[in-house]
């Protein structure tokens, strides 16, 4: 396995995650601005 190969599969593994963790945060943070299911249906 090249070096090259293996710090692409690094980044994308990283961006993976990243994007994980920024899909549970922005959930979390929707979920305590609005408490009513009303006002999370409006977005």
């Amino acid at each position: 396995m090249s070096a090259t190969y293996r710090d692409a599969l690094r980044a994308a593994l990283l961006y993976l995650v990243l994007s994980v963790a920024w899909l549970q945060f922005s959930g979390y943070l929707l979920n305590r601005f609005f408490d009513s299911s009303t006002d999370l249906l409006r977005w």
